[in-house]
């Protein structure tokens, strides 16, 4: 039961069914299922499986994250602002981090979060095509939560992860799921125009194509490229080409040349992380920071984003945080690469091996598309966080060996030889001649 409400909290965290389905808002799904998944795993876990997850290198580090965002509080640019995403938002994302390592503790369960994700992904672009619509020529799917650039970058980071039910045997239902999320991913990558997300998705490709897999034959590789293809000239009319176009000519584009461009605000990110190098300007508080820089320049006060999820970190909870957080994700990578290389052959090793690579798939992707968003603080990396974590703690459970019984040996009475008494012989014609 426990397990299973926290699958539920999972898809409403990830998938946000709320966004499409209006009357669920009034209900807080996200909050409700936030108490009832923190309670229920509370009193069910035993004091030794908490004490377990905080034994976990990702654990430490994330904790430790989450410590110097807190630390940052008395000195960022907007304290209540600070306080308020911490411990109102981003709190949850801590939770969210634990009660996952802490409930999928089997293949088997994390099998069923491979599931749950592919749900999202499937949720996130069948039914943003359904439901989304065209506007300036860029595609943008039901809800306020994510733009076309965030929507990429959500899709691109899931749908590797799809993969695991078309190269294992699992069922034809779950088979069938897992093309028709990959194949409507892909169209609303590119349907998006984004091209954060069509650089995270060429990174994918290349990673897939370059890197070796036990299960990822090179059969697998030639028809992913090939459906690739034969999306992108079904839809090509429908892709803003010209948007993607400008990555050959970045000189022109407005990023590089506007004084409100991202260029600009990288410039001045840097300003700000060097004003405020240990504990930043406060969770959150970028846009307010560049806004009050901007204005003691004599530009107009404009509150702008970052637009770079690693300079958000640096900006925001200053240098150390942001040694941390790159720290947490060289853990990942190092996890993930480190679990594709193993040798065994037992098949929960190997299951674990065929998720390692399709998670760093992801991660990969996901890291790419975020150097151009806002999403360092998103339940993304979280859930990528959280992965690493239960991956290398499964791995470490399978390979423990099993104590077989000493087997004292069995002493054998050693038989010492019997000693005849030495009787002198004495020849019979002297015993005679003795008798008499």
């Amino acid at each position: 039961m426990t397990f299973n409400i926290f699958l539920l909290w999972s898809f409403v965290l990830l998938g946000r069914p709320q966004d499409l389905i209006l009357a669920m808002q009034p209900l807080r799904p996200a909050l409700i299922l936030t108490v009832l998944s923190v309670g229920s795993s509370y009193f069910g876990m035993k004091r030794r499986q908490l004490s377990a997850v905080f034994q976990i290198p990702e654990t430490r580090k994330y904790i430790l994250f989450f410590i110097i965002m807190i630390l940052g509080i008395p000195l960022a640019v907007h304290r209540r602002m600070a306080f308020n995403y911490i411990f109102l938002t981003y709190f949850v994302n801590i939770l969210f981090f634990l009660i996952f390592i802490v409930e999928v503790d089997s293949i088997k369960k994390l099998k069923t979060v491979f599931l749950v994700i592919t749900l999202c992904s499937f949720f996130y672009s069948v039914f943003g095509i359904m439901k989304g619509t065209f506007y300036g020529g860029r595609f943008s799917i039901y809800g306020g939560m994510f733009d076309p650039n965030d929507i990429a970058y959500v899709l691109v980071s899931l749908f590797p992860l799809c993969f695991y039910f078309i190269l294992h045997r699992e069922g034809t239902l779950k088979k069938i799921l897992a093309v028709i999320s990959i194949i409507a991913s892909l169209l609303v990558i590119l349907y998006s125009g984004s091209r954060g997300g069509l650089l995270g998705l060429i990174a994918v490709v290349l990673f897939l194509l370059l890197k070796k897999s036990d299960k990822i034959r090179i059969s697998h590789k030639i028809i992913f490229v090939m459906a690739m293809i034969l999306i992108f000239f079904a839809i090509r009319d429908k892709i803003n080409i010209d948007r993607f176009l400008t990555l050959t000519s970045m000189e022109s584009d407005y990023n590089v040349s506007a004084e409100t461009g991202r260029e600009q605000i990288w410039k001045r990110a840097f300003d700000l992380t060097l004003t405020n190098p240990v504990t930043g300007v406060g969770v959150d508080c970028f846009a307010m920071a560049i806004g009050n820089l901007r204005e003691s320049l004599g530009l107009a006060p404009v509150w702008q984003q970052e637009h770079n999820s690693y300079i958000q970190v640096a900006v925001e909870t200053g240098l150390i945080g942001f040694i941390v957080f790159i720290a947490l994700i060289m853990r990942c990578f190092k996890v993930f690469s480190s679990l594709k290389r193993l040798k065994t052959t037992s098949k929960e090793i190997a299951e674990i091996k065929s998720m390692a690579g399709l998670i760093q798939l992801g991660f990969v992707g996901h890291c790419v598309a975020a150097f151009f968003l806002t999403q360092a603080y998103s339940m993304f990396f979280t859930l990528f966080f959280a992965l690493s974590a239960v991956l290398e703690r499964l791995k470490s459970r399978d390979q423990t060996p099993i104590p077989t019984p000493v087997q004292t040996p069995v002493q054998t009475p050693v038989q010492t030889p019997v000693q005849t008494p030495n009787i002198k012989k004495t020849s019979l014609s002297k015993r005679y001649k003795q008798r008499l």
